[in-house]
């Protein structure tokens, strides 16, 4: 078997870079997330989408997944096909 070779250098150059660019990243994020509204503020249709979401939600509440209502007599005892 082979091993890495490692050096004897302990601190390597993406150990400052990443966790620096990983802040900037999150603060452009959030800087253009303020900036910009998540929801179409003003829309005359905003607040038929959001009733039409609260239907939606409660009529599927507790099935999870859509999942079919009829099946035929040859599903009912097959098991699913792996």
């Amino acid at each position: 078997m082979t091993r890495p070779e490692f050096t004897s250098r302990a601190l390597h150059w993406l150990d400052i870079v990443c966790p620096r660019a990983r802040r900037i990243v999150a603060r452009l994020f959030r800087f253009q997330s303020e900036a910009n509204a998540l929801l179409p503020l003003g829309d005359p249709k905003l607040a038929e989408a959001i009733e039409h979401h609260e239907q939606l939600s409660s009529h599927n509440t507790g099935q999870g997944r859509a999942t079919r209502t009829s099946r035929s007599k040859n599903e009912t005892s097959r098991p699913a096909p792996i």
